[in-house]
């Protein structure tokens, strides 16, 4: 649809949500507000070629397994060693490897929310695309955010999460297009830490990318309070 394209390319987010459940779309980590994560750093360091599919678990011992419907590997790459994008520095990613997405994350157990950061491999305007679904392969929402794909380094990619008011979240499924003539075009990406709100979990402690530039702004803040007085 003319209209829809139109909407995506200028507005923030579109988000289609079927059925009963309280499903929310949310575009940052702390609205999120995971207790529960998963660390691509496990799958190994960075170039690491990992199997498609992969079964991992999460910190909190949640087993999951990440495919994508293309035949060939992810592969582990680091913001600043391998990747040269607008994640925070350090942040552990993992990338479907100059092959299109969409990358799918089903869980043993429902969670009520999922999110991370995205970035397509290339410079340049994007949408992201996220999609939950329950245990019965059941579309719950499916989401759009705009994206810049940069090579900052800032933590500006663009946060894509979903948030449910009970436990129903059985996939996630992240993708990354351009909008062409009505047609959705893909492109291959990278996601970081994938952060989970799970039942019982406790509040998780940002990535290390993410602390150093919170420090660093905190620190330019309190700098500039002592130059005013």
């Amino acid at each position: 649809m003319k209209s829809l394209r139109t909407f995506l390319v200028a507005a923030l987010a579109l988000a289609m949500v079927t059925g009963a459940h309280a499903l929310t779309f949310v575009t940052s980590r702390p609205a999120l507000g995971g207790n529960d994560y998963v660390d691509w750093g496990v799958l190994g360091s960075a170039f690491t070629v990992v199997s498609n599919p992969v079964s991992l678990s999460s910190n909190g011992g949640l087993s999951l397994t990440v495919s994508k419907p293309t035949t060939g590997p992810f592969e582990r790459r680091n913001q600043g060693f391998g990747w040269a994008g607008n994640f925070a520095p350090g942040d552990r990613l993992l990338w479907t490897r100059f092959e299109i997405g969409p990358m799918e994350i089903v869980f043993a157990n429902p969670v009520l929310g999922a999110g991370a950061q995205i970035q397509r491999n290339a410079y340049g305007s994007f949408v992201g695309k996220i999609q939950a679904y329950d245990a019965a392969n059941n579309l719950l929402g499916t989401f759009y955010l705009n994206g810049n794909s940069t090579a900052a380094g800032d933590n500006s990619a663009i946060f894509l999460g979903v948030l449910d008011s009970s436990a129903v979240i059985k996939k996630v499924v992240f993708d990354v297009g351009t909008w062409a003539f009505n047609r959705w075009d893909q492109w291959d990406f990278a996601i970081n830490r994938l952060d989970l709100v799970v039942q019982g979990g406790t509040p998780v402690i940002p990535e290390p990318g993410t602390m150093l530039l919170m420090s660093i702004g905190g620190l330019a803040i309190g700098l500039g309070r002592r130059f005013r007085r």
